[in-house]
């Protein structure tokens, strides 16, 4: 099954950060994407089936929030060529395939 995203507050975001202990070589990632007028910020947990997500228009960022957050956040890169996202699906379609083939050998 998927991972479930939620939208909270920058103060359950920033709480979920700490927890997550975010730093060069953890597995768990903060990702930034810049939508124009806003910035929308996912912190993904490895080890957690969740993503929690902060969205803030640029005019209403401050300069403490991009200073806890920047730092230590990776770009990340919304897919919209539809033979790129095919090619993905089609990819872990087989990864799937291949591990259920497995576990029924098993």
């Amino acid at each position: 099954m998927g991972k479930m995203m939620f939208q909270v507050s920058y103060e359950r975001f920033l709480e979920e950060v700490r927890i997550e202990n975010i730093h060069e070589g953890s597995k768990d990632k903060l990702e930034l994407e810049d939508l124009g007028n806003m910035f929308v910020y996912y912190l993904v947990c490895f080890d957690r089936r969740k993503v929690f997500v902060f969205v803030i228009e640029k005019s209403q960022i401050s300069a403490v929030q991009k200073i806890q957050l920047n730092p230590i956040s990776k770009p990340a890169r919304r897919i919209i060529d539809n033979q790129e996202l095919r090619q993905i699906v089609q990819t872990l379609e087989r990864i799937e395939n291949k591990i259920e083939n497995e576990s029924e050998e098993i």
